[in-house]
């Protein structure tokens, strides 16, 4: 599986990369707001989210959201894998002094 994330201001060679993800044998997954439509129809799935807000900004909460309940999701499903996984992690980001601590 190829996930791409698609939102305003994609890079120049967005398209390239989609195209090469529908010719491979891999399953194209995109997340993307409504701005990226013309790319959906080459990959296998498209999760679309909003981005427009009252405020002068868009509003990345909505993608934000979504990327944690896939990732929630795909930790769950891997079960002690993924929990290992997240451990072995967090000690390399200690180990390297990449964080502040509290």
């Amino acid at each position: 599986m190829v996930l791409l994330v698609g939102v305003q201001r994609r890079p120049a060679g967005f398209a390239r990369l989609v195209q090469a993800v529908a010719e491979s044998p891999a399953t194209g997954v995109m997340l993307a707001d409504p701005s990226a439509r013309a790319h959906a129809a080459r990959l296998d799935w498209t999760l679309e989210f909003p981005l427009a807000s009252p405020s002068a900004f868009d509003s990345y909460a909505a993608a934000a959201s979504l990327v944690s309940l896939l990732a929630g999701a795909v930790l769950t499903a891997l079960g002690q894998e993924g929990a290992e996984r997240v451990r072995g992690v967090r000690s390399r980001y200690a180990a390297l002094g990449e964080l502040e601590g509290p």
